[in-house]
């Protein structure tokens, strides 16, 4: 099928490979939000059960970067915060504190779909665990999932929390590589120039890291490093699932963090994190409760990521979030001190640098689509030529 939208000069074709792979030819068009959009405004766009779709493009981009932001700096807090306490007493709950995450998860999504109007409509006609997409979409994407959070949350018993971060922010890397694998996707040679300086930007943290931290295991990178792959796979899958089958923002997070739930109590198990976070849980309630707003934070802060993949893509939700990170960066020297060097600086620099690099090819695209203001495009990136 295809579809024209503002004139001649701005023409997207989209075309049905087999029965599971979408390949998107775009010409002279700087991204992929209209199609989104369109998208957006037959199904809706819900947020906590309100439909923003009628929104402005700037709005809807203004509101769920307002929640990435405010939620996962909270969410990063919380998690240093845990994390110190534990490499003090020498304890290694990272997968049972994951298991938390998803529970909590699981609960408030299963409350969300039943007080939304629009969810409501839907399991009341076909029942409360139909899905739009099918079951083994979800099983593949809860397993990258836990992945993902659980090595993530094991890395921080080994690193420093800024190195950490940095690393994750830099998943724009393999968001590519499975973009052109996954999603037959093409990148602009600027979008390889932020690549690199992201990955110049980690290779400093890290060193600094070595340098400045007595205790600096390997082991953490190996962790966080694996994570940063399954990171990626769940941006490009996400996308994928939304652009054939559509489901709610909702209904993802539900399957995802049920199914999740499953396999880490399995985890859990074999790794005896599950009897001993209970008892951890019980003699100290105060951590227990900082873990619970851990939980609650990420809850709210994946719900605008979910969002923002829907509407924006992947590599837009890549961006914000890894300039997210940069600022979480900086509140942790604030409230965590810790051993510092100028090596820091530089390497925050040139993932400062690669943002810039993305925005600034974005904005070039939108001076020469003059039908598009400059804020609109400086915020929906490059992924198709």
């Amino acid at each position: 099928t295809q579809s024209t939208w503002g004139g001649k000069s701005n023409q997207v074709t989209m075309q049905a490979v087999h029965r599971h792979h979408i390949s998107v030819a775009v010409s002279e068009f700087p991204n992929e939000g209209p199609t989104k959009k369109q998208e957006a405004n037959e199904n809706g766009l819900y947020l906590f059960g309100f439909d923003i779709s009628s929104l402005r493009d700037e709005a809807q981009f203004g509101v769920m970067t307002v929640g990435v932001f405010v939620f996962y700096l909270w969410y990063g807090y919380y998690q240093e915060f845990i994390f110190s306490t534990w490499k003090v007493d020498d304890i290694h709950l990272g997968w049972f504190l994951t298991l938390v995450q998803f529970v909590l998860y699981s609960v408030l999504s299963l409350c969300q779909r039943y007080f939304s109007p629009h969810e409501r409509i839907k399991f009341r006609a076909n029942g409360f665990f139909w899905s739009t997409a099918p079951l083994r979409e979800y099983l593949s994407i809860s397993f990258w999932s836990v992945a993902t959070i659980g090595l993530s949350n094991a890395a921080c018993e080994f690193l420093n929390y800024p190195t950490q971060v940095v690393f994750k922010s830099c998943k724009l890397i393999p968001v590519m590589i499975l973009g052109i694998v996954i999603l037959r996707k093409s990148y602009h040679l600027m979008d390889y120039i932020a690549a690199i300086l992201f990955c110049g930007g980690l290779a400093i943290f890290t060193l600094a890291d070595r340098m400045v931290s007595p205790n600096f295991n390997p082991i953490g990178i190996a962790l966080i490093s694996a994570a940063l792959v399954a990171d990626a796979f769940i941006g490009n899958l996400q996308e994928k699932m939304f652009v054939q089958h559509r489901p709610s923002a909702t209904e993802s997070l539900l399957f995802v963090k049920l199914i999740g739930s499953v396999y880490l109590i399995i985890v859990t198990l074999c790794t005896s994190q599950l009897y001993a976070g209970i008892v951890y849980c019980v003699e100290e309630p105060q951590i227990a409760s900082y873990m619970v707003l851990f939980a609650l934070c990420g809850w709210f802060g994946e719900n605008f990521v979910m969002l923002m993949v829907k509407r924006f893509g992947a590599v837009v939700t890549v961006t914000t979030t890894s300039l997210r990170k940069a600022v979480t960066i900086a509140v942790s020297f604030c409230f965590f001190p810790k051993p510092y060097t100028h090596a820091y600086l530089i390497g925050s620099l040139m993932i400062f640098a690669a943002v810039g690099v993305n925005l600034f090819h974005k904005n070039r695209s939108a001076f020469n689509c003059c039908r598009f203001s400059l804020f609109r495009t400086a915020v929906l990136p490059t992924s198709l030529n």
